[in-house]
């Protein structure tokens, strides 16, 4: 199956999807340092799975380049990430990038969220007109412009908590019905990230739609988590830092991987560890 990650952020969604199986087809997001992180996400699971992990391996020791990296992937999967803000202003050039890449293929499903903050609680907080007017209130619809487009079978959104009681409900029930008028069928649900083997207390609302003509029989997200890991589980393997330390160069792990590890993909058989760095702690900690 093959799917379109919009807002893709740098592919924390899109990663769940890839991880299942499914082919990505484009990822579309307007922050130029999370398309650096997607394209090079992508040049991991095509070097992986070609074989070609040592190639990965020598950027991560960094005797490679990014953009030297970047050249033992295909061309068609570098530009199937889009740096480009979705709204009227960029969909039409989208699509024609998008239908370069996918051809007459179907598009079975639409993922994404976009950007929270006109709806999250710490953003309606910190706007002195509690985020009212803003622009991002609005970009379900372009989400829809998508879904219009390419007809999939399925979509799935995501969004923060906050948007249950933006504007008093107001959006959260404008959203279900506009992508009902689409013709899907939709489902909502509440989850949070720790349930689902992720050690961050993360609740988030997704609506799950369909095709109406699916009948598809989603049963209960909230019924389908499992948590038995704690967070020492994740840093069980990593050198001991203070804060503030750290250096930003290849080290190796101090232990072997546990349940938790292989279980969440983290080491994924390349045993180097980048970036194990900390910020010193400030006055506000």
């Amino acid at each position: 199956m093959r799917y379109i990650d919009l807002f893709a952020g740098a592919g924390g969604f899109s990663e769940g999807f890839k991880r299942a199986g499914l082919e990505p087809v484009a990822h579309v997001e307007i922050d130029s340092a999370a398309c650096f992180t997607l394209m090079t996400r992508l040049s991991y699971y095509y070097l992986t799975e070609n074989n070609k992990s040592d190639i990965y391996i020598k950027y991560l020791k960094g005797e490679i380049n990014r953009d030297q990296l970047y050249s033992y992937v295909p061309s068609h999967i570098i530009e199937s990430v889009i740096n480009l803000s979705i709204g009227d202003k960029n969909n039409r050039y989208i699509f024609q990038r998008i239908e370069k890449l996918n051809g007459k293929k179907d598009i079975d499903i639409i993922v994404g969220g976009p950007p929270c903050q006109a709806y999250s609680l710490v953003g309606r907080a910190r706007d002195k007109n509690g985020m009212q007017g803003d622009s991002r209130n609005y970009l379900y619809v372009q989400y829809g412009r998508f879904l219009k487009k390419y007809n999939p079978k399925m979509f799935v959104f995501e969004n923060v908590i906050g948007l249950l009681s933006a504007e008093n409900g107001k959006y959260f029930k404008n959203i279900q019905a506009y992508f009902r008028r689409l013709g899907y069928a939709v489902e909502p649900f509440i989850v949070n990230a720790n349930e689902f083997g992720v050690l961050q207390n993360r609740r988030r609302v997704i609506i799950i739609g369909w095709k109406k003509a699916l009948h598809f029989p989603i049963g209960n997200l909230a019924d389908q988590g499992i948590f038995k890991y704690k967070v020492a589980s994740i840093f069980k393997d990593l050198p001991k830092l203070h804060a503030g330390g750290g250096i930003d160069k290849y080290l190796t792990y101090t232990a072997e991987i546990n349940d938790y590890l292989y279980f969440a993909k983290i080491r994924n058989g390349i045993d180097i560890l980048t970036q194990h760095v900390t910020r010193p702690h400030t006055e506000q900690d």
